[in-house]
């Protein structure tokens, strides 16, 4: 098949979304399929011959713009302006997979046509702007989400299948936007497993153990100064505990570094720039614990792509967040954590320091992690649904 692949975020990007997509891309050409990628970065190298790919991507500078109308006014733009790029090409395809959360890629669907395009998948992660109104940062009244959920209703209407994370979710987007069943899907998120020769192959400059990991950046959905203040507690509380953040972005680290700056001194604390999903899993095999934390104002149906990452290495997890939340069901169900208090950063820390001293089956993680979590398993759900 010819398959356009759309997204924000490619390799080599530090995101999870540019390590699913990557992933997603790689698994599909060597099965054979012919692989366009449309995306906004200046520089895609996603670990394979650049000659096996069609690539169309313009640099967005705003994408990661804490100024939301700039960055907004750029997320509308350049998918119009990649759009017609892609119009003056003469490829035609049977499938489009589109990546949210952006929900403007829609513009360049409208302009491509559908016997451009073909099938439209759409992988929803973030439910935008529907969590805008949860995180109390904009009213239902208000003009602009007015316009951004419009847009995001077009998004869903020309979508072929649209899939969530979860369950929670599906329910969320039939209830609010009247979508037919059929339509939606589960499609767990996704990462290539890495063999355990390959891992040996990961080098680091010096042998990385800790108690606590952190994973990735402090997105809205993080609930970040609760974290810091149970991380903080929770090493105050004992002078062995330790902990990593890896891949924290510039502004985040800086103020992670202040909060932390005590303990950072006595190299308790430790934060690691631009790490590989290699050397992520390979530290993961060395910590004890790994974090997860999400604000109890979110959307229920959130799993972060640190906690899937977490789990293929047999890594627990800790996870602060309300045990309604879909991915605190799933640590409990399957005992691939503890969950913690996400209201009482004393209590946390104490249930942190009970599960630093608990005994889990890393193995049954690692396993539940391959099995579900599996670039193998995205691609052979959406192929089954092409047919």
């Amino acid at each position: 098949m010819k398959i356009l692949i759309i997204s924000d975020s490619f390799l080599p990007e530090k995101i999870s979304a540019a390590k699913h997509m990557s992933d997603l891309v790689k698994k599909l050409v060597n099965l054979g399929h012919q692989c366009s990628i449309l995306a906004t970065q200046k520089e895609i190298d996603i670990g394979i011959n650049k000659s096996k790919l069609n690539i169309f991507s313009l640099q967005n500078p705003f994408k990661r713009s804490k100024k939301m109308y700039v960055r907004g006014f750029f997320e509308i733009l350049f998918p119009i302006f990649l759009g017609i790029k892609l119009l003056l090409k003469p490829d035609k395809y049977d499938l489009t997979i589109c990546y949210s959360p952006s929900i403007f890629w829609v513009l360049t669907l409208l302009i491509l046509g559908k016997k451009k395009y073909g099938l439209y998948f759409l992988v929803v992660r973030d439910l935008f702007p529907l969590w805008l109104i949860k995180m109390k940062k904009i009213s239902v009244r208000n003009v602009i989400f007015k316009c951004l959920n419009y847009i995001s209703k077009l998004s869903f209407k020309k979508a072929d299948k649209i899939y969530t994370q979860s369950h929670v979710d599906i329910n969320l987007i039939k209830s609010e936007y009247q979508i037919e069943p059929e339509k939606l899907g589960l499609l767990e998120n996704w990462y290539e497993p890495i063999e355990k020769n390959e891992l040996k192959k990961v080098s680091l400059f010096k042998k990385h153990k800790f108690d606590l990991m952190m994973l990735g950046n402090f997105g809205v959905a993080q609930n970040r100064d609760f974290l810091l203040d149970v991380i903080f507690t929770t090493l105050l509380s004992s002078n062995k505990t330790t902990a990593c953040f890896l891949g924290l972005k510039s502004h985040d680290k800086e103020y992670a570094k202040m909060r932390l700056k005590i303990f950072e001194k006595s190299k308790r604390v430790v934060f690691l720039d631009s790490v590989t999903h290699g050397h992520a899993i390979k530290i993961a095999n060395n910590c004890k614990l790994g974090i997860v934390s999400l604000s109890p104002k979110l959307t229920e149906g959130n799993i972060p792509g640190k906690f899937c990452s977490y789990c293929m290495a047999g890594l627990p997890t800790f996870c602060i967040a309300p045990k309604s939340f879909e991915v605190a069901k799933r640590i409990s169900k399957n005992k691939l954590g503890i969950i913690g208090n996400c209201i009482n950063a004393n209590l946390c820390a104490k249930q942190i320091n009970n599960a630093l001293i608990s005994n889990f089956d890393r193995k049954l993680i690692h396993k539940y992690g391959i099995e579900t979590f599996s670039t193998d398993n995205a691609v052979k759900k959406i192929l089954k649904d092409v047919l």
